[in-house]
């Protein structure tokens, strides 16, 4: 999901928010952005510079990142290879979610429903969360899902996340 990470408004800054963590600070137009402990990669992600490996995150911070071969200093651009979020080394909530619902062909309100059903509380599915250990593989999910006790259901209330 692309998230616009920089706006313009009548004052002279932009905002931006790091697309794993969801920090946001507003810069002033004409400061570094890294001064502001962002940096931007090729693809136009804005990370934290703290989300960089500690090499890379020396390295941006001294400047010595960009060389004679590489033009992007002046927007303080990482190449894809080095960002966190382009080589998978970070991957966000939602890409887990996006993946999770691709894998068993569901629509996020469809699992909502799912998960609604079967919990009927934030605090039950919350204690499951927070108390259960996975001890199968995480796609397996069919049988993640804690036993509740046999009630009648009707075909709506059925898991079945096949």
């Amino acid at each position: 999901m692309k998230i616009r990470n920089e706006f313009v408004s009548n004052s002279s800054s932009s905002s931006f928010i790091c697309e794993y963590c969801h920090t946001a600070e507003e810069v002033d137009d004409g400061v570094s952005i890294i001064e502001y402990g962002f940096v931007r990669c090729d693809n136009g992600h804005d990370i934290c510079i703290s989300h960089l490996d500690k090499e890379l995150q020396s390295s941006v911070e001294r400047k010595t990142y960009w060389d004679d071969d590489y033009d992007s200093y002046d927007d303080q651009s990482i190449k894809e290879a080095d960002c966190p979020l382009c080589n998978m080394s970070l991957i966000t909530d939602e890409n887990i979610v996006a993946y999770f619902l691709k894998m068993h062909d569901m629509t996020s309100h469809q699992l909502v429903k799912k998960l609604k059903d079967h919990f009927g509380i934030l605090d039950e599915f919350n204690n499951y969360i927070n108390n259960n250990k996975i001890s199968h593989h995480p796609f397996e999910v069919k049988n993640s899902l804690p036993e509740k006790p046999v009630v009648p259901q009707t075909k709506e209330r059925i898991l079945d996340l096949e």
